[in-house]
């Protein structure tokens, strides 16, 4: 019995010592192959996009600080998502990469280009879809890549399109709301005011109703069609730091809330409930004093 169990101690022995070696002494691990990238180019570098679709004008859009607007005479405010999603070009995977002089670039459709790209001085030219994976034939450079088709449907020749359908600037900050017969008004301490004083509003109701303004957002944003003959009253949004003034005109519209900004040339089309959610202060808590 013995014999037996010092036989199977020497043969766990053994067993570590090979383990052992293994490690040691062992073939290295292959290194992981490195994912080729469509570019080098890094999406915080970027200040300007400018996008041209074959026989179009092309829509610009540029960077000031963190926010990007359309390079217009009203500097529209670009959706920032919709940038994001463009700009996410720069981390495209290359599934193939072929030299340009190696393609019939007609037969792809890159001769001309359905659509042209520009981030910065970075070049993209895209083409057809092969059939197989429906991978987007993309030129860059001296070469044609396939990349998944994730880019292509953020680009349009249309700049209302890239508008952003926020009310208000993402980090806009307000201070002051002015509707049709109400006007609130944020005190140093933070507090707001209301004229005419609301029985039954508390504090809590008065930035509830200023955080759905802060964060409104449009079902739909489209040119203005300049008959001021639709509108009535106005809406009047104070924000700080930095001060700035936003006027909306209210449109004439049972249903729907539309406001439209005049000095952007712009019509919001908001969803139904909007004008309950945006006009009518929302009762509950306790009073404010």
């Amino acid at each position: 019995m013995m014999r037996r169990q010092a036989l199977l101690n020497l043969l766990m022995l053994l067993l570590v010592g090979a383990l052992t070696a293994l490690v040691l002494w062992g073939p290295e691990p292959e290194a992981p192959v490195a994912t080729p990238l469509l570019t080098d180019l890094q999406a915080d570098r970027v200040r300007r996009i400018e996008i041209t679709f074959a026989e179009r004008s092309p829509v610009v859009l540029l960077r000031d600080g963190e926010r990007w607007f359309i390079d217009n005479a009203q500097r529209w405010p670009a959706d920032a998502e919709r940038v994001q999603r463009i700009l996410a070009l720069t981390d495209a995977v290359s599934h193939a990469r072929y030299p340009v002089a190696e393609l019939d670039t007609a037969e792809v459709g890159l001769a001309p280009p359905r659509i042209t790209l520009r981030l910065g001085d970075a070049v993209f030219e895209f083409g057809g879809q092969e059939p197989l994976n429906r991978y987007r034939y993309l030129r860059h450079g001296d070469a044609v890549h396939l990349v998944t088709d994730t880019v292509i449907h953020q680009l349009s020749d249309r700049p209302e399109d890239l508008v952003s359908h926020r009310l208000l600037p993402d980090d806009a900050k307000v201070v002051g709301l002015t509707l049709p017969g109400l006007s609130l008004q944020q005190g140093d301490g933070g507090a707001w005011r209301s004229i005419p004083t609301q029985p039954g509003r508390s504090q809590d109701s008065f930035n509830r109703f200023i955080e759905g303004w802060r964060y409104a957002r449009a079902l739909h944003v489209t040119p203005a069609s300049g008959d001021r003959g639709e509108s009535g009253d106005e809406v009047i949004v104070e924000l700080g730091e930095p001060a700035q003034t936003v006027r909306f005109a209210l449109i004439n519209n049972d249903d729907d809330l539309v406001l439209e900004r005049r000095d952007l040339g712009l019509r919001y089309n908001l969803a139904a409930g909007a004008r309950e959610r945006l006009l009518k202060l929302p009762a509950g808590g306790e009073p404010t004093q």
